[in-house]
């Protein structure tokens, strides 16, 4: 059988460099459902962990302080934190 010689021209081949053809990776954090949110009493800055159960519907409530006994409205607000990444090159 004769063989057949393909030619490859290593010029005509695109090379496409690595962080182009990989897409870069998004990742979601979620609250823990398990991690306390911590809010401080208003009157004596005392502070209290509440769990996120209690306020995962949005509505505000109302807590008590251990300390000085006095009431206090408390809403989640849901907040986005950023990090930084950074890259040294040499």
């Amino acid at each position: 059988m004769p063989e057949l010689h393909q030619e490859t021209n290593p010029e005509k081949s695109e090379k496409v460099p690595p962080s182009i053809t990989k897409a870069p990776k998004k990742v979601k954090s979620k609250p823990d459902s398990h991690s306390p949110v911590i809010a401080n009493c208003p009157y004596c800055n005392t502070r209290h962990d509440v769990p996120i159960e209690k306020g995962k519907n949005g509505k505000p409530f109302f807590m008590r302080c251990s300390k000085c006994k006095n009431e206090f409205a408390v809403r989640f607000v849901q907040i986005t934190i950023y990090k930084a990444e950074v890259a040294g090159f040499c």
